[in-house]
């Protein structure tokens, strides 16, 4: 018989990213005046967050295939928001950056994702010190149970 309380806490939380997802993975115009989708403007959040990042490791920080950041970063490169040069030290290598639309179009999202996030904050805020640090530190021993169960299929946890 499931434990109540598992039950409980996993179907909470099942809802939250549910609807956390959800509600990301609406186009939005982060700025640029063009819609971008959550399959685009992620990519281009994260080449933001690691200039000079190449094809497989934005994949793997994705976790997509290599060919599925491909399709996107060409589009991404045609419509201007992405850039790709060749490493310093490697001719070879093809690494990634941001335009100067696409560094827009991060800005834009880093402030939808402020706003989203503000009644969050607002509410962990007014947590006592005591119940946050509870709340964080089972939600990290339930991050570490799901990371273990990961790693026992042979992957690597993210």
């Amino acid at each position: 018989m499931p434990n109540l309380r598992y039950t409980l806490l996993s179907n909470l939380l099942d809802q939250l990213v549910n609807k956390i997802v959800y509600v990301r993975s609406f186009p939005h115009d982060y700025g640029t005046g063009e819609m971008l989708s959550a399959a685009e403007i992620q990519p281009i959040e994260t080449i933001g967050r690691n200039r000079g990042i190449n094809i497989t490791g934005l994949a793997r920080l994705l976790v997509v295939t290599k060919g599925a950041v491909s399709q996107t970063v060409k589009r991404l490169e045609e419509r201007g928001y992405v850039t790709k040069f060749k490493a310093p030290d490697n001719d070879k290598e093809v690494l990634l950056k941001l335009t100067a639309r696409g560094k827009a179009a991060k800005a834009g999202y880093e402030a939808f994702r402020e706003s989203f996030d503000a009644n969050m904050a607002v509410m962990l805020e007014r947590m006592t010190d005591e119940e946050f640090a509870f709340l964080a530190q089972h939600f990290q021993i339930l991050v570490q149970q799901v990371d273990r169960y990961i790693e026992s299929l042979g992957e690597e946890p993210t």
